[in-house]
């Protein structure tokens, strides 16, 4: 009759580390990116402001942001299409590329304002609706 030798000792510590290690590893991650997250400078966050499309227009019609904020346009109307683009469009003091597709209900569209300035739009659907963005 033969019998079986037990793990040696050397076989069953590795099974002990790899066991410990793997169910450590999640949570050391998850500690790192949380440190990561927290520690970030102000400035590497994300600013952005937001302004919805009703049926009344935009709102808010004015708004104020810093330089390098993401402004992101949502259709609430759920009647109606949109369309958000720099007033007069194209003009050399508002940027060309400050025009959206169409924007059906529910639909975004997002442009960071990078430079300092006072920015103009309309609904090119609805061209009796207007805003600005002031950047500051």
């Amino acid at each position: 009759m033969r019998h079986h030798k037990p793990l040696t000792d050397l076989r069953r510590w590795r099974t002990l580390f790899l066991a410990a290690t793997a169910a450590a590893v999640p949570s050391f991650i998850a500690v790192v990116v949380l440190l990561a997250l927290q520690s970030a400078p102000h400035h590497a966050r994300v600013i952005t402001g937001a302004i919805s499309i009703g049926q009344g227009g935009f709102q808010p019609a004015t708004l104020t942001v810093k330089a390098s904020t993401i402004v992101t346009w949502t259709n609430t109307d759920s009647q109606q299409n949109h369309w958000v683009e720099a007033d007069p469009y194209p003009h050399p003091s508002d940027p060309a590329d400050l025009t959206s597709d169409r924007l059906i209900s529910n639909m975004r569209y997002s442009y960071t304002f990078a430079k300092p300035g006072t920015y103009h739009y309309h609904d090119r659907l609805n061209p009796t609706h207007s805003g600005t963005i002031i950047v500051q």
